[in-house]
């Protein structure tokens, strides 16, 4: 994410930015948690630059499970202060929709199976939807309940089919076509994509697919592709030159990374 935010600030010099580092040693984590933590990083942050700054707009770049974390920070109630300055929403390969699809890839689907079932990873079984399966009550229904996705003036939801981590359609939360409409999965999926969808609908929402050409092949859990994102140079470097102006205003802003 540093190298993202550096071809950035040469494109936004008068911007103010975060890199978050609230969760950058929690691991095995709730979701609610890591949402906590991160609300007091930013709240602090902008607080602390109240003198130097004058807010006008807030953006987000959230990479993977930070999408989800970000959507649960800003729902807590001391980030509601915040929510008339949203911006822009700059989601990189984030599973908005959860993994309930597995990808295409066994030895994926498998290594995620069991770091959720096996290893009892909290925050997989969370995006998984392994979590409170007794009742019901799953982290992902929660925080796509109605009303609950943040509303961003501007959203870029990117993602990639060689992401063999996030599926395309969570990072770009739209239902797998694959599915018939009587398969469970897809209804909760349409369900999550149509209510977090009736929260941005007065906003300009791209969804960008990425391509890369030189891959790295597959590591040991398959997330070759998807670490690339934050690594490949010519596809950060094309990411803040065309979309940097998303994230312009007219004043000072601050942009939070995740």
């Amino acid at each position: 994410m540093r190298l993202l935010c550096s071809y950035l600030q040469l494109q936004l010099p008068r911007v103010a930015f975060l890199i978050s580092q609230a969760n950058s040693k929690g691991t095995n984590t709730p979701i609610e948690t890591f949402a906590e933590r991160l609300a007091m990083e930013v709240d602090d942050f902008i607080s602390s630059a109240r003198e130097k700054l004058e807010l006008q707009h807030i953006s987000f770049i959230a990479f993977s499970i930070g999408g989800c974390v970000l959507s649960a920070a800003l729902n807590l109630p001391h980030m509601r202060k915040y929510l008339p300055f949203l911006h822009t929403l700059c989601a990189i390969s984030c599973p908005l929709l959860g993994l309930l699809v597995p990808s295409d890839s066994y030895m994926v689907a498998s290594g995620l199976w069991f770091m959720a079932n096996v290893a009892g990873d909290v925050t997989l079984k969370e995006i998984s939807m392994v979590d409170g399966q007794a009742s019901g009550n799953h982290a992902l229904l929660r925080l796509n309940a109605k009303g609950r996705f943040p509303r961003f003036k501007h959203v870029l939801l990117i993602g990639s089919t060689q992401d063999l981590f996030v599926p395309l359609y969570s990072s770009h939360m739209q239902p797998p076509g694959h599915l018939p409409e009587s398969d469970p999965r897809r209804q909760a999926i349409a369900r999550m994509a149509e209510n977090a969808l009736s929260s941005l609908s007065g906003a300009s929402l791209r969804r960008i697919a990425v391509t890369f050409h030189q891959q790295t092949g597959v590591d040991a859990i398959g997330r070759a592709v998807h670490v690339m994102f934050l690594e490949n140079v010519p596809f950060l470097r094309l990411l803040s030159l065309r979309y940097a102006h998303f994230f312009q205003a007219d004043e000072e802003e601050v942009s939070v990374n995740l």
